[in-house]
């Protein structure tokens, strides 16, 4: 568990929300898996932020092009006074979770797989004439949308 700033005043309430909603709670547990596996995770984590698990919305501020800890518009875009219609849009990723397990073979041959929803970001390239970094937003934004992958690989 972690505290993401500790100012209470009324100007971060205002921009972050509550204390309570800069509070991530985490936790995981590796499963006993009797030689079948190499390792069984299991994540969970829960989130409450107001602010969209997204990162195209940071300014990018002078010549350094160092991000800044306030969103673009954060005075604008999410309005405490409408939050009957726009708070669901938010609160609706505060879980996320995963499960991670591999095996290895022969001591050659790895095979890993995870399903997932998580904060995935997966770096999708627009063209060599893209200044910007790929897909700085998650992917996964409600309960029901999760993602698996398989992956191999060979040791010498």
């Amino acid at each position: 568990m972690a505290v993401i700033g500790l100012n209470t005043d009324a100007a971060h309430k205002a921009i972050y929300g509550d204390i309570t909603d800069r509070m991530p709670v985490m936790v995981g547990f590796n499963l006993p898996v009797f030689n079948y596996l190499g390792h069984l995770s299991v994540e969970v984590e829960w989130y409450g932020s107001e602010i969209a698990d997204n990162l195209n919305g940071y300014n990018i501020s002078g010549s350094s092009a160092s991000p800044t800890p306030y969103p673009t518009n954060w005075n604008t875009t999410f309005d405490k006074a409408n939050a009957a219609t726009t708070a669901p849009a938010h609160k609706r990723d505060n879980v996320k979770w995963s499960i991670h397990g591999s095996r290895m073979i022969q001591d050659h041959v790895l095979f890993t797989f995870q399903v997932a929803n998580d904060h995935y970001r997966p770096g999708i390239f627009d063209g060599y004439a893209d200044s910007n970094p790929p897909r700085r937003d998650a992917l996964l934004v409600t309960p029901k949308d999760w993602y698996s992958s398989l992956k191999l690989a060979y040791f010498f």
